[in-house]
């Protein structure tokens, strides 16, 4: 009886805890925590469960600057204001971030 409880807390924890609270820590939705970690483990084993979470995180931050980007670009081709976000993120086009831009990400 007591395996079959370990054995249910195991799961709870592995597929509904630990995705949440991993991704809360990194911006990263929980159900996308849990498909880079089943992903990373069926491409390359245990090196793809550790690297899966923060190559995800890292494309879905780069996808998310550029709807925000593309999104600001469309309202702003309406009333033609250019705003300091958009020449933020216009300029991460175009050259290296500096420390003072990856602070403010």
């Amino acid at each position: 009886m007591y395996i079959i409880f370990v054995l249910i807390i195991q799961q709870v924890e592995g597929d509904l805890i630990y995705p949440r609270v991993v991704g809360d820590s990194i911006g990263l939705p929980s159900m996308w925590v849990l498909f880079a970690v089943t992903v990373g483990a069926g491409l390359m084993g245990i090196p793809g469960m550790l690297l899966g979470v923060p190559f995800l995180a890292s494309i879905y931050k780069i996808l998310k600057l550029d709807v925000r980007y593309r999104e600001t670009l469309k309202a702003n081709s309406a009333n033609q204001e250019d705003t300091d976000h958009v020449k933020f993120l216009d300029s991460l086009r175009h050259h290296l971030l500096t420390n003072d831009e990856i602070d403010r990400l």
